[in-house]
């Protein structure tokens, strides 16, 4: 289920085009005093805010390292929001946070109890859950390993999804002080940002394909008019003979600075055609002008097979794969962990619809990213390590986020809080 890094394991295909995560960072780091340097401070990603209401200057944020997630998705977070104690109203002691949201959705809180002998709970508008640490799970990640703990076996805490109409919320803690990491808003139906700035510009996206999606090809063709979709992006796939299928393999795409890892790909089956009931292409929509970088490889190890978007084609060698020395790699048989890098594809693509063929035969797809054009491009994601582990490249509450050099940048190439 890797698509980078065994650290974490990206759980779905389809996300939220509307997520808006707030957490926290060194430079938001402030102690509790009677001066209350955190009531009435608002923190806000878009059109998502919270403010906090803290009379008597109990809040604060500090550093402090948890991971929240479940088996398949994890996400470290290094930061919290205390409340320093109990949510009350009492005049001039009153304690709370007002959530706003842009419209009706959902809200998911990564938050623990303040106390590790008590179960404190969090309340979102009169519903309440429990900040349990009890229900944790243990998950092996390679990151963390270490002398005394082989397996890198990491504790991660659960997140607490609670529904939100537009506008104002109340988020009370009636049992006493709780920790926040994160909150991350997702709009229901109807409702919320799109972050699509005009009719001419889309919202970048990334798809790739994880072990959920794995299916073989079949007369039933199963993948038949199935979409996948990420941020502004959207490929369907048109299958008459069911020879698609989405398979596990690992490549490495990029180039001597850069590299991404994926493990699972889509598998074409044939050429693309379109004699009725036989047709076999792909249709990619984006919501503006832009281009999208195309990680594929040709299904046979023997021939060159190219790939075709709205007529322009390149042509898929693996002849000019690259070998990068790749720390993560390294082993008995690799002592500089020598690793082979296949190229990415660039393609200029039109707002709407866009056609993929594959005239020359069955190709392989890792991954297809949409770059609208008027945000700065990923390419601003760089390094000058170049035997540096990969680019970490991976799903956090609902987005695509890549790792560089220990920054986080969005899929557009913007620096992320």
């Amino acid at each position: 289920m890797k698509k980078i890094f065994t650290l974490i394991a990206v759980a779905a295909m389809a996300l939220s085009a509307s997520a808006q995560e707030i957490s926290f960072t060194e430079g938001d780091v402030v102690s509790a005093s009677t001066s209350a340097p955190l009531n009435n401070k608002t923190f806000s990603n878009g059109s998502f805010s919270i403010t906090i209401t803290d009379g008597e200057g109990k809040f604060a944020i500090d550093a402090n390292n948890a991971y929240f997630g479940d088996a398949t998705a994890q996400t470290k977070y290094s930061y919290r929001l205390k409340t320093g104690g109990k949510s009350q109203t009492t005049s001039g002691k009153a304690r709370f946070i007002t959530l706003n949201a842009p419209s009706a959705g959902t809200v998911k809180v990564c938050a623990r109890s303040a106390s590790s002998s008590s179960v404190r709970s969090i309340e979102v508008n009169g519903t309440s859950q429990s900040l349990n640490d009890a229900n944790a799970i243990s998950v092996d990640m390679e990151g963390n390993i270490s002398e005394t703990n082989p397996t890198g076996a990491t504790k991660v805490y659960p997140v607490y999804e609670f529904s939100v109409a537009a506008g104002a919320n109340t988020i009370n803690f009636a049992d006493g002080a709780i920790n926040i990491y994160s909150l991350v808003f997702v709009a229901g139906e109807g409702g919320g940002e799109s972050g699509g700035g005009s009719s001419t510009t889309g919202e970048a996206g990334d798809i790739f394909f994880t072990e959920a999606d794995v299916v073989a090809a079949s007369t039933s063709a199963p993948l038949n008019n199935k979409s996948f979709s990420n941020g502004g992006l959207t490929i369907k796939i048109t299958d008459g003979e069911g020879k698609f299928a989405v398979d596990a393999n690992n490549a490495y795409f990029g180039d001597a600075t850069a590299q991404t890892q994926y493990s699972y790909r889509l598998k074409t089956g044939g050429k693309s055609q379109t004699t009725s009931g036989k047709a076999r292409f792909i249709t990619l929509t984006v919501g503006g002008a832009g281009k999208v970088r195309v990680c594929a490889r040709s299904a046979s190890s023997s021939s060159v097979r190219a790939i075709e978007v709205n007529g322009t084609s390149q042509s898929l060698n693996d002849a000019n794969a690259i070998s990068v020395d790749m720390p993560g790699n390294v082993s008995e048989t690799n002592p500089t962990g020598a690793t082979k890098v296949y190229p990415i594809y660039e393609f200029a693509v039109a707002s709407g619809d866009n056609t993929i063929n594959f005239p020359d035969g069955a190709v392989n797809i890792y991954d297809i990213t949409y770059i609208p054009d008027t945000p700065a491009a990923i390419s601003s994601v760089t390094t000058t390590a170049t035997a540096a582990p990969a680019v970490k490249k991976y799903v956090e509450n609902g987005k695509v986020v890549i790792v560089k050099d220990g920054k986080k940048f969005n899929i557009a190439g913007a620096q992320l809080k």
